[in-house]
């Protein structure tokens, strides 16, 4: 509960690594525990106590060291990036953004929090931000010293930079089509709206890509539908 509830609230249980933990965990704890106790349990055995209070030692230790990657790894912010959102762990702030958790509280209200990168209006600004950036728009999202709250104002920027479903669903080489197709229409009959009243921005995280949906109209969030962005091609940066 606590890491499906509060650390990686959904999608991100899924689409972030929630799941591989827990699945690591309980691999330790519920398989390889009771595995060993089996091996060493012999009745009368005189080092049994011994055996015994060692699996549980060893169990402790790793769900121990498991809550602690856990912990680290859990997505603090969905960060806004020129035209997508980005996924950033606490590990990732606290060893590579310029600024850290503590000096972001204000941002953080929630366990995960939405942000917007803002881009500087100034172009020699503008140009001293992407200098170095070999890693585009990954460095970007974890500049948090230009971290803004999602606002009215930016929000409306946010769903000005959709992507076009349709490219994407008509493209020829794409072997998921006809499958994105029915997502894409059960998506829009579970929700009740129209797909011209959608804004649908990709979301990448570390084990999953799909899609934000807006609503335009005004502009909220409606749900993730899980189609893989096209990430290299759509619309020019």
């Amino acid at each position: 509960a606590l890491v499906a509830l509060v650390w990686y609230p959904a999608p991100l249980f899924w689409a972030d690594g929630g799941r591989e933990v827990i699945v690591l965990i309980a691999l330790v704890d519920v398989i390889i525990g009771p595995a060993l106790t089996f091996v060493v349990y012999q009745k009368g055995k005189k080092s049994l106590k011994f055996d015994l209070s060692v699996i549980v030692i060893c169990q402790l230790a790793a769900l121990a060291y498991g809550t602690t990657v856990m912990y680290q790894q859990r997505p603090v912010f969905v960060a806004f990036v020129l035209d997508r959102f980005y996924t950033v762990t606490a590990e990732q702030v606290e060893t590579l953004a310029p600024k850290k958790l503590k000096d972001l509280a204000a941002l953080t209200p929630q366990a995960s929090n939405w942000v917007y990168v803002g881009m500087p209006q100034d172009v020699n600004a503008l140009r001293q931000l992407f200098l170095g950036q070999g890693q585009g728009e990954l460095v970007l999202s974890l500049r948090t010293d230009i971290y803004e709250p999602i606002s009215d104002k930016n929000l409306r920027a946010i769903i000005a930079k959709a992507s076009d479903i349709n490219v994407l669903l008509k493209d020829a080489e794409r072997e998921t089509r006809e499958r994105d197709r029915l997502v894409l229409a059960n998506f829009l009959a579970e929700h009740h709206v129209i797909e011209s009243d959608v804004a649908f921005l990709p979301f990448i995280a570390r084990y999953q890509q799909m899609f934000v949906a807006y609503r335009k109209s005004d502009a909220k969030l409606i749900g993730f539908l899980e189609i893989q962005p096209d990430l290299l091609g759509g619309k020019p940066e």
